[in-house]
C-alpha cells in the first residue's frame, strides 16, 4: 500500500472515532453534563430483581420410612360333629387370635444440610421424610362350625362347647416424620457496589477518558477492602486500540436474604385394630342323622303316570338362647339353627282325557315338580306346559295332577310366512301354521305392522319407519276377522286394504308379524315374523 493511501485510510478512522466520542460524551441539551453508559449494559435495578427471584433449597430430603407390615390373620376353628349320648364332653373349636401389625419406621432427617455463609440468593431447607403408617392388625380367625346330634334333650347339658371368634390384632403405630435442614441465619444482607468503566485511545496524546459500561459486583461497602479485593477483571477489554479502567463508585444498594427451615415429615396414620372374629355356626339335630333331600324331580308324562313320587326337604329354623341348652361353661353364639323336621310332600300324574297320550302327542312332554319352603310349610310347585289342560286336587297327602287334555308345547310358535302376493289392493300376506292347533286353542291373534322408506307423499327415508297396523282376531271355531281367510292351517291376510297408501308400485317394506296364540289352560304364547317386501311396479 503506498504512501498517500494510507494516510488516507488513517484519517477516515480518525473521523470515525472522533464522531462516536462526541456522540457519547455529548450532553443533552438543557440538563447537567454527566457520564453517559452503554444502554447495552445492565442496569442495576435489573440486577436486583434477579437476586430478589432467586432462592435456592439446600440439603437433601430425607427419606420417607417403610409402612410396618400387617399382622397375620387367626385360623379359623375347625368343623366338627358331635353326638350327645350322656357322657361328659368338651370341645374348643375357637378361632385364634389374629397377630399384632408392626410400627411403621420413622422418617429419615435432611441430609447434607452445609451450607456457603450468607449468599447471594435466598435459602429453603430441604425436609424431612415422612413416617410411616402402621400396619393393620390381623383379623380374628372365624369359631368353627358345630353339628350336634341328641335323641335326648338333657344329654347337652353334658356338652361344653367353645366356638368363638379369635380377637383381632393389636395395630401398629404410626411413625414420626424426619427433621428437616435448619437455618444457622434467618436473614441477612449483602451490599452491591458500582463499578464504571471507562477507556480512552492507546497511544494518543491527550485522549481523554470516555464512559463505556458499569458493573454491579457484591462489595463490602469499604473502599479500600473493594478495591483490593473485589476490582473486576479487564481481561476482555484491553486491546491494541484502547486502554480501560474501573472507577469505584461505592455502595448502590443492600439486598436483604432469609432461609427458611425445612419442614418435619408428616407423621404416618397409626394402623387399624383387626376384626374380632365371628361364633361359628351351631346346628341341633334331633335325630341320629340329616335325611337326604330330594328337592325337585323332572320326567316325561310316559314315565310319570301311575306313580307316586316323593319329595324329601329339611325344615330349618332359627332359635335363640343355645347357652341354657349346653353346659354353663360354654361360649357359644345365642342363636342357633334347628331341624324342626324333614317334609315330604307326594305327588302323582292321572290321565282322565278322553284320547290317550300318545294320540295327543304329549308321550314326550315333560312335567316338573319343586320343593318350596314359605314359612317353614312345605309346598309343591309344579311346571307343567301351558298346552296341556289339567285339574289339580288331593288324594289324603298326595297332591293329584289330573290331565283332561292338551297337546305337545313343539306345535305352537309353528307359524311360517308362505310369501307374499299380489298387487297394491289385492296384495295377501299368506302363513301356514305347522302345528295347525288354532282349534286346540282358546284364542289367537295376528297382528300385522308395516314399515316403509317411503311415506304415502313419497317422502324418502334411509330406514323403514313404521306406518301403520292391523290385528286380525283368528277364535278357534267362529269366523275370523274380515280381512282373514282360514283354510285348514293356512292363512291369507288382505294386507292391501288395509296398508294401501303405502303399497304404491316400488315402494321398499317391511311387514313385522306378531302371532299371539292363548291355550285353554290360560297360557299364553307369542312369536316374531319379519319380511321385506317390494311392491311390484
Amino acid at each position: 500500500m503506498n504512501t498517500n493511501k494510507r494516510k488516507w485510510l488513517t484519517n477516515i478512522c480518525c473521523f470515525i472515532s472522533a464522531l462516536v466520542i462526541v456522540t457519547i460524551i455529548a450532553p443533552k441539551v438543557g440538563t447537567a453534563k454527566q457520564p453517559q453508559f452503554l444502554s447495552s449494559v445492565s442496569t442495576y435495578k435489573d440486577n436486583i430483581l434477579a437476586y430478589s427471584q432467586n432462592t435456592k433449597t439446600f440439603g437433601r430430603r430425607g427419606n420417607s420410612g417403610l409402612d410396618g407390615s400387617r399382622g397375620v390373620p387367626g385360623s379359623n376353628g375347625k368343623d366338627i360333629k358331635i353326638i350327645a349320648d350322656g357322657t361328659a364332653a368338651e370341645y374348643d373349636i375357637s378361632g385364634s387370635n389374629g397377630k399384632n401389625g408392626t410400627n411403621g419406621n420413622s422418617g429419615k432427617n435432611a441430609s447434607s444440610c452445609r451450607v456457603r455463609r450468607r449468599p447471594s440468593y435466598s435459602l429453603s431447607g430441604a425436609n424431612g421424610g415422612s413416617g410411616g403408617d402402621g400396619g393393620n392388625g390381623g383379623n380374628g380367625g372365624n369359631g368353627g362350625e358345630a353339628r350336634i346330634f341328641y335323641e335326648n334333650q338333657a344329654d347337652l347339658k353334658k356338652i361344653t362347647l367353645k366356638n368363638s371368634g379369635g380377637k383381632g390384632g393389636s395395630p401398629g403405630r404410626g411413625a414420626k416424620g424426619g427433621y428437616g435442614c435448619g437455618c444457622r441465619q434467618k436473614q441477612w444482607t449483602v451490599n452491591y457496589c458500582q463499578w464504571n468503566l471507562y477507556r480512552k485511545r492507546r497511544n494518543q496524546k491527550d485522549a481523554k477518558w470516555i464512559p463505556y459500561s458499569k458493573k454491579l459486583v457484591r462489595c463490602t461497602g469499604v473502599k479500600h477492602v473493594d478495591e483490593r479485593e473485589n476490582y473486576p477483571s479487564l481481561n476482555r477489554y484491553n486491546s491494541k486500540t484502547w486502554v480501560y479502567r474501573w472507577e469505584y463508585k461505592g455502595v448502590s444498594n443492600t439486598r436483604r436474604y432469609t432461609c427458611t427451615n425445612g419442614k418435619r415429615g408428616k407423621s404416618g396414620s397409626n394402623g387399624s385394630r383387626g376384626r374380632n372374629g365371628s361364633y361359628g355356626n351351631v346346628y341341633l339335630v334331633p335325630r341320629l342323622d340329616i335325611p337326604q333331600e330330594k328337592t325337585s324331580y323332572q320326567g316325561q308324562v310316559s314315565q310319570l303316570l301311575g306313580k307316586n313320587i316323593e319329595l324329601v326337604k329339611n325344615i330349618w329354623v332359627r332359635k335363640n338362647d343355645l347357652s341354657s341348652l349346653l353346659n354353663a361353661a360354654s361360649d357359644v353364639p345365642q342363636t342357633y339353627t334347628f331341624l324342626q323336621e324333614t317334609a315330604r310332600p307326594k305327588y302323582k300324574i292321572a290321565w282322565n282325557a278322553s284320547s290317550t297320550p300318545a294320540d295327543l302327542g304329549v308321550n314326550d312332554t315333560e312335567i316338573g315338580a319343586a320343593i318350596k319352603v314359605t314359612n317353614a310349610k312345605a309346598t309343591i310347585d309344579f311346571e307343567i306346559p301351558g298346552t296341556l289342560e289339567y285339574q289339580q286336587t288331593k288324594d289324603k297327602d298326595v297332591d293329584v295332577i289330573s290331565i283332561t287334555g292338551g297337546f305337545s308345547p313343539s306345535r305352537v310358535k309353528s307359524f311360517e310366512i308362505e310369501n307374499i302376493s299380489g298387487n297394491r289392493k289385492d296384495i295377501k300376506l299368506n302363513l301356514i301354521d305347522k302345528g295347525d292347533v288354532r282349534k286346540l286353542l282358546q284364542a289367537s291373534s295376528i297382528q300385522v305392522a308395516l314399515k316403509t322408506k317411503q311415506s304415502a307423499s313419497g317422502e324418502v327415508k334411509d330406514n323403514y319407519e313404521f306406518r301403520h297396523k292391523m290385528t286380525f282376531q283368528i277364535p278357534p271355531t267362529q269366523s275370523p276377522s274380515t280381512g282373514a281367510i282360514v283354510s285348514n292351517n293356512r292363512y291369507s291376510l288382505d294386507i292391501g286394504s288395509f296398508f294401501y297408501p303405502w303399497l304404491k308400485p316400488g315402494y321398499n317394506t317391511q311387514f313385522d308379524v306378531e302371532i299371539t296364540q292363548k291355550t285353554k289352560s290360560g297360557a299364553v304364547y307369542t312369536h316374531s315374523k319379519s319380511r321385506d317386501y317390494q311392491v311390484p311396479n
